[in-house]
This record gives structure tokens, C-alpha cells and sequence, in this order.
């Protein structure tokens, strides 16, 4: 067993001697990575140009709306009621 011991010792140091090369490598590149991020950001409204909505009355003949509730008298005087409170 004593023969082998001056192996493992230098194989055991080499392991140990390159993982902590290889941790402080890599803190060095992980500092290399960071991002600066800015508290304060901007942010820009652009005007959208809505068009524009022609609102297109289509006005019925009296005598439509009226042919078709001819026969309810009751309902007719309800929509002559509401016709007389839009305009």
C-alpha cells in the first residue's frame, strides 16, 4: 500500500488543484455575463389615426314602420310614442 500512496496523493492534488482553477474560471466568466438593467425605462405612445366612423342614419318611410304594427293599435301608439320622444 505504500507503494501507491505517493500516486493517489499526486492524482487527489491534481483534482483538487483543477476544480479550483475551474470554479475560479468560471466566477470569472459568470462576472463577464452580468447585465446591467436600467430602473428607469422610457416608453413611447405612437398616435394611431382612427378612421373616421360616418354614422349613416337610415331613416324607414313612416308608412313601413306603421304597415307593420297596422293591426296592434297598441303597439302602434307605443312606437309613435317613442318616435316623438327621439326627435
Amino acid at each position: 500500500m505504500k507503494k501507491y500512496e505517493g500516486k493517489i496523493v499526486g492524482i487527489l492534488g491534481t483534482v483538487i488543484v483543477h476544480l479550483i482553477a475551474g470554479i475560479i474560471f468560471m466566477s470569472f466568466q459568470l462576472r463577464s455575463l452580468k447585465i446591467e438593467r436600467k430602473k428607469e425605462f422610457e416608453i413611447e405612445f405612437l398616435q394611431v389615426e382612427e378612421p373616421e366612423i360616418k354614422e349613416k342614419i337610415i331613416e324607414l318611410p313612416p308608412t313601413t314602420v306603421e304597415n307593420i304594427v297596422r293591426d296592434d293599435q297598441e303597439l302602434l301608439n307605443i312606437a309613435r310614442n317613442l318616435a316623438s320622444k327621439s326627435t
